[in-house]
């Protein structure tokens, strides 16, 4: 057995336990010194070799065997990084380490995800000596000076003439730098003049939150934490944001030395910087590592395409429109709104409510889909859908105040989105006719801030108006899961199960013919069903069967095989919410309201079944 505690980091541990002797065999160059006895001045790998053979020519090899083993490998050149004992500058942790370990103990210094608070306090438990001297060829060196006549160290924040000991002037400065870590460390005072006691200084230090990624909490926010309580008595930031890793496809970790990194700048220039940067804060949830796939690129591309678009025919509709004096603080008169318009509103509001919630907690992911599904599902492909008849009709008054809905609602898209993608969002910004000067100095809309314009909304017009929705994609579902042609108008029957749905469905036939491409639509409970595609719908409160005659339109078959696809997949969720609400533990712990929407959903479920169940009769 070999132990070589120069020249191995594991065995370098078992001779500091053991007190064995550091013998040092490398020369600076590679080659062995005169420890390395028969083999002096041989290169390691040559000394390797030779080491074979005189074992094999003494006759004291028994076997070879090969065996994968982990050597460090220079990035660059491929060669064998070879460890040597070295004479190194070493800064002791125990006194920094304490208060920093106190800071995140007492809730000084916060961790998001809160995990992450055990991994840096496991570190400072354990932690070592940091050793803060580089031999690279870059940086700030060491401020020490030795002096060649009494071999004395003179160690100075100011370049020295002398030798602090003997006063002579044969002295050298070291010639290592500091840590790249180190010189980071001192980032948050360093930047703003320190350590003279700048204004600067004074104003941003310390500063609310620092956002970085789980593998650099030991070298730089822990470090940033030590020396910003040891030079300026006080933590740099309150509240640590741990972002995840961005890994390929096949969960590496992105590096040049892997070549599996990809290159921003040609992201940025295929697909756009607002798409690059979208794509990211949609996936990047709190302190978890994300794959990242160009071919979700694509996706959130096309998301700024309809972004454009959207405003593009927006700004179409309000070309003849003139801005009130009163800016983002016009309203309508209530009176002359349409339900459509009560619903944006509404439906604005409450995503203003869920993503001040979201920000506010650095959920910056589901802030991001959140404004994601408002702006493409229910802004762009229903609000300026339901507004055609409006703003292309001749009732002057109903269409200016649709007409302000729509200016306002999208100078607030605009202001939501502009943290997200900015670049877009301000050049849209530029063309509203409800603006300020500049996107990035506006408010930020939010509950507090945008109460004047969101208590317009009415929540009981956008359930209705959520129920002519829920039925026309019902339709449109049908439509096209069977291959229904576009220019194919349909037979339907609505059976709503209570009054108020009846009521809700009569004043909104027009909608449902329109937007559904109708020729018929009957909302009563007689009538037969054989032959139809029936779905049941359940939404708030209100029960409704959607009934669409299928008979000379469709192959029966294919509906048979797609009511029983959906049936399995009802079946699937029943069993998930089943076995959820079977579980002691997730009842007693779950809230209240939690298990309530539970067994209300399961409810929902079996009916669902029941209802598909008998349209497969029906068909057969």
């Amino acid at each position: 057995m070999k132990i070589t505690p120069a020249h191995d980091f594991n065995d370098y541990e078992m001779g500091t336990r053991h007190k064995l002797p550091m013998i040092n065999i490398l020369n600076r160059d590679g080659t062995l010194n005169e420890n390395g006895l028969a083999y002096k001045d041989l290169k390691a790998q040559e000394a390797r070799k030779c080491v074979l053979e005189d074992l094999k020519a003494q006759n004291f090899l028994i076997k070879e065997e090969a065996y994968v083993h982990s050597v460090g490998h220079c990035s660059r050149s491929g060669a064998v990084a070879e460890p040597l004992l070295s004479e190194q500058w070493f800064a002791r942790m125990e006194t920094l380490a304490k208060p920093a370990r106190s800071v995140v103990e007492s809730g000084t210094v916060v961790f998001e995800p809160e995990s992450w608070t055990k991994t840096y306090l496991h570190w400072m438990n354990n932690i070592k000596d940091w050793c803060i001297s580089r031999q690279l060829w870059w940086g700030h060196r060491i401020p020490a000076w030795y002096c060649d006549d009494c071999k004395h160290i003179t160690v100075a924040e100011i370049d020295p003439a002398k030798c602090e000991k003997c006063d002579s002037k044969k002295i050298r400065q070291d010639e290592d730098v500091l840590d790249t870590w180190f010189s980071s460390a001192l980032w948050p005072f360093s930047t703003m003049g320190w350590p003279e006691e700048t204004e600067a200084l004074k104003t941003f230090y310390p500063t609310d939150v620092l956002v970085t990624g789980h593998d650099i909490i030991f070298f730089w926010v822990a470090r940033m934490i030590m020396m910003g309580l040891e030079f300026r008595k006080d933590v740099p930031f309150r509240k640590v944001i741990i972002t995840g890793l961005v890994r390929d496809t096949e969960g590496h970790k992105m590096s040049k030395s892997l070549g599996n990194a990809l290159d921003p700048v040609e992201l940025i220039n295929e697909y756009g910087a607002d798409s690059v940067r979208f794509t990211l804060l949609a996936q990047v949830a709190a302190g978890k590592d994300l794959k990242f796939s160009v071919a979700r690129l694509e996706g959130y591309r096309n998301f700024m395409n309809k972004i454009w678009n959207a405003a593009r025919f927006s700004l179409a509709v309000l070309n003849d429109f003139t801005a009130p004096s009163e800016g983002e603080k016009a309203t309508p008169q209530r009176e002359v709104l349409s339900d459509a318009d009560f619903w944006i509103i509404y439906k604005l509001s409450e995503c203003e409510r869920i993503v001040d919630e979201q920000l506010k907690e650095f959920r910056f992911s589901e802030a991001a889909n959140t404004l994601y599904e408002f702006v493409w599902h229910q802004f762009c492909d229903w609000y300026l859908e339901l507004i055609k008849p409006v703003v292309y009709g001749d009732k002057a008054e109903e269409k200016a105040a649709t007409k302000l809905v729509l200016a306002q609602t999208l100078n607030r898209i605009v202001r939501l989105l502009h943290p997200f993608i900015p670049f877009i969002t301000e050049e849209i910004y530029q063309k509203l006719p409800i603006r300020g000067a500049a996107c990035i100095v506006d408010q930020y809309p939010s509950p507090k801030t945008d109460k004047y314009w969101t208590q317009l909304g009415s929540k009981e017009r956008s359930e209705e108006l959520d129920l002519v929705i829920e039925v026309i994609s019902a339709i449109r579902n049908v439509r096209g899961e069977n291959r229904i042609k576009p220019s194919e108008d349909l037979r339907v029957r609505l059976n709503p199960k209570e009054s108020p749905a009846q009521k809700i469905l009569l004043v909104n036939k027009s909608y449902i013919m329109k937007l559904a491409k109708l020729s018929e639509c009957d909302i009563k409970e007689e009538g037969s069903l054989s032959k139809c595609a029936l779905t049941p719908l359940y939404i708030h409160g209100h029960s409704v069967d959607v009934i669409v005659y299928l008979e000379g339109l469709v192959d029966l078959s294919e509906e048979r095989k797609r009511i029983e696809k959906s049936i399995e997949k009802f079946r699937k969720e029943i069993l998930g919410l089943t076995t959820r609400l079977n579980n002691e533990n997730f009842v007693k712990n779950a809230p209240q309201e939690v298990v309530d929407q539970g067994r209300v959903a399961l409810a929902e479920l079996n009916l669902k079944i029941k209802a598909l169940e008998q349209s497969l009769v029906r068909l057969n």
